[in-house]
């Protein structure tokens, strides 16, 4: 997702089921690496998957890795 380093948190909080600690980790590997874009792309798949299902999270992931030979969504 098209998100700011500073907004991820308040986003995965917001718009995901996930616990305080799994954003807690999220957001360490975010920050020891903010190139690789972890956290944008973690917040991504938590909102496909409460919005569609985890199978749309696996076609979302193929087709990323399709159009722009990203092997992470």
């Amino acid at each position: 997702m098209n998100v700011t380093d500073q907004d991820i948190e308040q986003y995965l909080k917001i718009l995901t089921l996930l616990s305080f600690e799994e954003i807690e980790n999220i957001l360490k590997l975010h920050n020891e690496h903010p190139e690789l874009r972890h956290g944008q792309r973690e917040l991504a798949k938590a909102v496909i998957e409460v919005i569609f299902d985890k199978q749309a999270v696996d076609q979302a992931e193929k087709i990323s890795e399709v159009l722009f030979g990203d092997d992470k969504m």
